[in-house]
């Protein structure tokens, strides 16, 4: 178990204490504010098992990063971690060509990337991962160093013991081959940060759909007809 990085408040210690102890799946459920993440950090941080931290969105994969940087500050063993986002996020040749929606990036780095020069650049630059990154941080490395931000990221994962990113790269089949093809599950600790969430990311990944949602969409096609019938 690595340094705690903070003083303890009210129940971190006991927590701590409990997760440690617990050595299968647990639901910790505490109030904002609690310090949830440095005391999972530092019950399960260790230079075998990587931790995969899943959040709602790519926007929250910073946090448990920053806290990672906290604790290297002040233990004995540098750990590494960064925020792992998406090629919309991640793509430089996109954003210099306003390219902006997910698929249309997607497509835009199956059709040009081994033609893209960051993507090449990629190939001939030397991986020294040194200290946690945040998704702003690979950003500005990859802008100096002129190499692709998503695929440096890809590399970096065989280094992490820390990787944050979103949901759908845990429960979507399409995504989740991109870690576990470096990072296998079983392998790993998952955190899955705000899991009340779940539910709602599963019905949007769902090839199924409810009665209720099949009633409300044929009125509003309903009203919508309505609607151009008055026009014409």
């Amino acid at each position: 178990m690595v340094k705690f990085p903070y003083s303890f408040r009210r129940g971190q210690k006991e927590a701590l204490k409990f997760i440690k102890g617990v050595g299968g799946n647990l639901c910790i459920d505490a109030p904002t504010g609690f310090g949830k993440t440095p005391v999972i950090l530092s019950a399960f941080l260790n230079k075998i098992h990587p931790i995969i931290w899943a959040v709602r969105t790519g926007n929250e994969a910073d946090r448990p990063v920053e806290e990672l940087k906290a604790i290297n500050e002040i233990t004995d063993e540098s750990f590494f971690g960064f925020s792992f986002r998406g090629k919309r996020d991640m793509c430089l040749a996109a954003r210099e060509r306003d390219i902006a929606d997910t698929e249309s990036v997607a497509y835009f780095c199956q059709k040009n990337r081994n033609k893209c020069q960051y993507y090449i650049n990629l190939s001939n630059y030397r991986i020294k991962p040194f200290e946690p990154l945040l998704y702003s941080d690979i950003i500005q490395l990859s802008a100096e160093a002129e190499i692709c931000p998503y695929y440096l990221q890809r590399e970096l994962l065989q280094y992490a013991d820390l990787v944050a990113l979103s949901y759908n790269y845990i429960i979507h089949p399409g995504m989740s081959w991109v870690i576990k093809s470096i990072i296998p599950f079983r392998e790993c600790y998952l955190v899955v940060d705000e899991a009340h969430n779940l539910r709602l990311i599963g019905n949007i990944n769902s090839d199924y759909i409810t009665l209720n949602t099949f009633k409300n969409a044929i009125k509003e096609l309903e009203e919508l007809g309505k609607e151009v019938s008055g026009r014409e």
